[in-house]
């Protein structure tokens, strides 16, 4: 979502409150990192982090 916020088809979709979007895109990303570090052993979610990078 980040990319399509500032990159993509979404980049002005809000307007002068695309900061807004932008923002809660960062803060999901990093929840789910931190869900993705609770849920896994050994704790190193860097493949699946690449996984998602690379479909983006």
């Amino acid at each position: 979502m980040k990319l399509y916020f500032e990159k993509a088809a979404g980049k002005e979709i809000f307007g002068e409150h695309q900061r807004i979007a932008i923002r809660a895109s960062d803060k999901l990303w990093k929840e789910l990192i931190d869900i993705g570090l609770y849920i896994t052993h050994p704790r190193d979610i860097s493949n699946g982090i690449q996984r998602v990078k690379d479909f983006a």
